[in-house]
C-alpha cells in the first residue's frame, strides 16, 4: 500500500477519531472520507460495522443464501458461500469479498487480499469495484489533506505516489461513465493531488481499457 510504514500511523489516526471502534468502521470512514458523500457515512455514524457492511454488499437473487448467512451474523459462513461465486467469475461476488476482507467481517482483514479481489471484479467492469480499487489504492490520502501533507516524511515514495494515482483516477473515470454515485466525488479529491499531466494519462487509459472476463 502507498507510503509502507505510514499505514500503522494511518489507522492510529482513524482509530482515534473514531474513538477505537472496530476495524470495519475505520474502512468505512475511511471510505466515506474518500467520496464525501459516502452511503456509508450513516452506518459509521451510528457505529454500526454489521449492518454497515451489509449495505454495502451487492444483492442478487442467487446470493439470496449467503445474504440470509451475513443478516444472522453468520460473517464466516456467508464469506465461504460468496466466495464460492467469486471463484467461478462472478465480479459481483468478488466485489464482495474484497468488501469482507477490507473490513475483516467473517475473514482476517487484509488490504492486499482485497485489493485483490476487487481488481479481479473491477477487470470485469463492475462499477463497484471499480471505485472500491480506486478508494484501497489511495487509502493513505483519506486521512485528510492537512494530515496527508504533514506526513510526507522519509518513507515518501513521489514515484510510487503518482502512479498508484494515475491508476486510482483511471478507475473511478471508469467507475463514473457507469454512473458510480460516488465517483465523481472521489475523483475531484484525487485531482487535488495530480497534477494535469498525470489527469490526462489517467483519462487516456480509461478511454483505452476494455474489460476482461475472468481467464481472458
Amino acid at each position: 500500500m502507498l507510503f509502507g510504514s505510514r499505514k500503522t500511523r494511518l489507522m492510529k489516526s482513524l482509530s482515534d477519531r473514531t474513538n477505537a471502534v472496530p476495524r470495519t468502521l475505520v474502512a468505512l470512514l475511511r471510505r466515506a472520507e474518500f467520496a464525501v458523500f459516502s452511503k456509508f457515512a450513516s452506518a459509521v455514524s451510528a457505529a454500526d460495522p454489521h449492518h454497515g457492511v451489509k449495505n454495502y454488499l451487492f444483492e442478487k437473487p442467487e446470493f439470496e443464501e449467503a445474504f440470509e448467512a451475513y443478516e444472522k451474523q453468520g460473517h464466516s459462513h456467508a464469506f465461504e458461500l460468496f466466495k464460492n461465486f467469486a471463484d467461478q467469475g462472478d465480479s459481483a461476488a468478488q466485489n464482495i469479498i474484497g468488501v469482507l476482507y477490507e473490513t475483516g467481517a467473517g475473514v482476517n482483514l487484509d488490504d492486499g487480499l482485497a485489493e485483490e479481489w476487487y481488481r479481479k471484479a473491477a477487470l470485469q467492469g463492475m462499477p463497484d469495484a471499480q471505485f472500491n480499487l480506486a478508494a484501497i489504492l489511495v487509502s493513505d490520502l483519506m486521512v485528510g489533506e492537512a494530515d496527508y501533507v504533514a506526513e510526507k516524511e522519509a518513507d515518501y515514495d513521489a514515484e510510487k505516489e503518482e502512479r498508484l494515482l494515475i491508476e486510482a483516477y483511471m478507475w473511478v473515470t471508469l467507475a463514473a461513465a457507469q454512473d458510480h454515485p460516488e465517483a465523481s466525488t472521489g475523483g475531484i479529491r484525487l485531482r487535488k493531488h495530480m497534477t494535469e499531466a498525470h489527469v490526462a494519462e489517467s483519462q487516456r487509459l480509461a478511454r483505452e481499457w476494455k474489460p476482461k472476463k475472468e481467464g481472458q
